[in-house]
C-alpha cells in the first residue's frame, strides 16, 4: 500500500510519541558505537557474479517500518538497513525500484525486471518463480475488523461474510482453498482493502502485525492472529540466481545475532513482538 511520504513522517512522529522509551531505542542505537564490517568469504564464481551485476535491483514497495521512503525521498527501515549491512558485508549494490502494489511487484519479478525483493512472504504461487533465503526474523498475519462490529478470533467467523485482500496476497491461496465459504474480494492496495472494510462493502481484510498497529484506527478493530500463520521474515529471489541467494544466505548467517536484535528492536520495540524462533534457523521449505 502506498502513502505519501508526509504521512509516513507523521505516522512515525505520532509512533514515537506514542510508544514509550520507542524514541529512546533510536538514540540508542544510533548513538552507539558502529560495529566492525568484516567482509565474508566468497567463492570464486560468487565474487564472479558481483562483479557481472553491479547493480541488485530490488522490487520494494512502501511498508511502514519494514521499508518506505522517508521525508527526502531516501529508501529507510528495517529491510533497508539490513541490505545495507549486507552491501557492506559482500559489495553487492542495491538499487530500489518502487512498485505500487503487491501485483506490480510479483509481476515485475516474473516478468525479469528486478532480481528480489524484501517483503514478500513465502507462498506456493510465489515459489514457483522465487526462491527464498534463510529466516531472519518474522511476524503474524492479523484480522482487521469493523468497528461495532464482534472482534474477529478466527476466520471461520467470516463465513458466508466478505473477506478482501490485495490482489496476489500472501494468503490469498490457502483462504480460496481452505475457507471456500468465504467471499473474497480483491483490490489492488491495504489501503483499499481498509477503505472497503470501514464502509462495509466488506466484513473484515487480513494485514501483517506490525502494519495493522500503525494505521490509524478510525472505522476499524484490530483483530486475533489468524491461527498458524507466523510467516517469517526472507528475502525472495528470482529464479535463476543461485549465485546472489547463496551471496545473501552466507551474509544473514554471518550477521551478529545482537545486531540483529538491535537493528529490530530499533523499528520495531513497542510495536510487536519479536518472535524470531532461533536467527538462523531454517524453516521447513
Amino acid at each position: 500500500s502506498l502513502i505519501p511520504a508526509i504521512c509516513w513522517i507523521f505516522l512515525l512522529s505520532t509512533l514515537a510519541f506514542a510508544q514509550r522509551g520507542f524514541a529512546a531505542q533510536l538514540v540508542t542505537y544510533e548513538g552507539a558505537k558502529p560495529v566492525a564490517v568484516n567482509a565474508i568469504k566468497l567463492s570464486a564464481e560468487e565474487r564472479q557474479w558481483i562483479r557481472a551485476n553491479p547493480k541488485v535491483i530490488v522490487a520494494s514497495a512502501q511498508f511502514p517500518l519494514y521499508l518506505f521512503k522517508d521525508e527526502h525521498g531516501h529508501w529507510s527501515g528495517l529491510n533497508n538497513d539490513m541490505l545495507n549491512r549486507i552491501s557492506a558485508m559482500t559489495g553487492l549494490n542495491f538499487v530500489h525500484e518502487e512498485s505500487f502494489s503487491t501485483g506490480q511487484l510479483l509481476g515485475r519479478l516474473e516478468q525479469g525486471g528486478a532480481d528480489m525483493s524484501t517483503t514478500l512472504a513465502m507462498n506456493d504461487e510465489r515459489r514457483g518463480f522465487l526462491d527464498f533465503s534463510h529466516a531472519f526474523g518474522g511476524s503474524a498475519w492479523i484480522m482487521v475488523g469493523r468497528a461495532g462490529a464482534p472482534e474477529l478470533q478466527s476466520l471461520e467467523q467470516l463465513s458466508e461474510k466478505v473477506l478482501v485482500l490485495p490482489a496476489r496476497h500472501a494468503m490469498e491461496e490457502t483462504i480460496r482453498r481452505d475457507h471456500p465459504r468465504i467471499t473474497l474480494l480483491t483490490v489492488k492496495t491495504y489501503a483499499e482493502a481498509r477503505a472497503l472494510v470501514e464502509s462495509g462493502e466488506a466484513d473484515a481484510t487480513i494485514e501483517n502485525e506490525t502494519g495493522s498497529q500503525l494505521y490509524p484506527i478510525g472505522q476499524l478493530k484490530v483483530g486475533h492472529t489468524v491461527e498458524g500463520s507466523w510467516e517469517a521474515d526472507r528475502l525472495a529471489v528470482r529464479k535463476g540466481q543461485p549465485q546472489l541467494l547463496s551471496i545473501l544466505n552466507k551474509a544473514l548467517e554471518a550477521l551478529d545475532p545482537a545486531e540483529l536484535r538491535a537493528m529490530r528492536l530499533k523499528w520495531l520495540n513497542g510495536i510487536v513482538p519479536v518472535k524470531v524462533p532461533g536467527t538462523w534457523h531454517r524453516l521447513a521449505e
